[in-house]
């Protein structure tokens, strides 16, 4: 797939061995969950949906909860490399303006997607949703920390479709129960299938505690067309070693 953190390509390079991914698949279903996390989150669906189901009250805008006009909205996308360019785009169909923090972006990508590159403690500050788009690297595991998230709006909501390690779970919870931020949408974890005990699992299996989280069992990347397309391209790539040709997406090049 996209991610290559569960291989020791380093240890394969060594060995003449390339480690390749296929980046460029699921990148439409990635950035469309990502999207549909956000409006679900703000609009309050699954409040509502859950709440009203056994006892039909109350049956007016108090039961979504706080909400925030999209249009006037800062989006803060970490990582905008394939999907979070695709995420931006969708965002700014909504009118939604776009900040973006990612350390190895070139110069000038940002207009393409009409944002403002900003820090990583400006996005946090001065964002109303953000929308992690990350790979797992030692860089930016346990990239979003309680010192993180307190840094964020009060009303702000987090969405990681990226790699469940980016953020700390625990403190996600926790921040979620003492109100420090809106709510959260969380498609991948570190472990999965997840832990019962998982504080953010016990806290999303009780929606009278926290009715605005929301996750998913690491399903956006998934569509038919995506997998067929990964299970193309990755056979691509193993014909083109097989027939002494360079690889197109080698991870690993000494």
């Amino acid at each position: 797939g996209v991610g290559h953190d569960n291989i020791d390509a380093a240890a394969a390079a060594e060995r003449g061995i390339p480690v390749c991914n296929v980046p460029d698949y699921g990148v439409d279903e990635v950035a469309d969950h990502a999207i549909g996390m956000l409006i679900a989150l703000n609009r309050g669906f699954l409040r509502a949906e859950r709440q009203l189901r056994h006892r039909l009250q109350p049956w007016d805008r108090h039961a979504i909860g706080p909400t925030f006009r999209l249009s006037e909205a800062n989006l803060g996308i970490i990582g905008c490399g394939r999907i979070g360019s695709a995420t931006a785009l969708r965002a700014r169909a909504l009118k939604m303006q776009i900040l973006i923090h990612d350390p190895y972006l070139r110069p000038g990508m940002e207009k393409i997607v009409d944002g403002t590159r900003v820090s990583l403690d400006e996005l946090l500050a001065h964002s109303d949703v953000v929308s992690i788009h990350t790979p797992l690297t030692e860089e930016t595991k346990g990239l979003i920390d309680a010192s993180a998230l307190r840094k964020m709006r009060s009303h702000a909501l987090l969405i990681n479709t990226s790699r469940g390690a980016v953020v700390d779970t625990d403190a996600v919870a926790d921040a979620l129960i003492r109100g420090e931020i809106g709510g959260a949408a969380i498609d991948v974890l570190a472990i999965e299938p997840p832990h019962a005990e998982l504080k953010l699992i016990q806290l999303w299996q009780d929606p009278d505690l926290c009715a605005n989280l929301l996750i998913t069992p690491h399903t956006a990347y998934y569509s038919g067309s995506a997998m067929d397309e990964i299970r193309r391209k990755g056979a691509e790539e193993v014909a083109r070693v097989l027939r002494g040709e360079s690889p197109l997406n080698c991870v690993n090049h000494p």
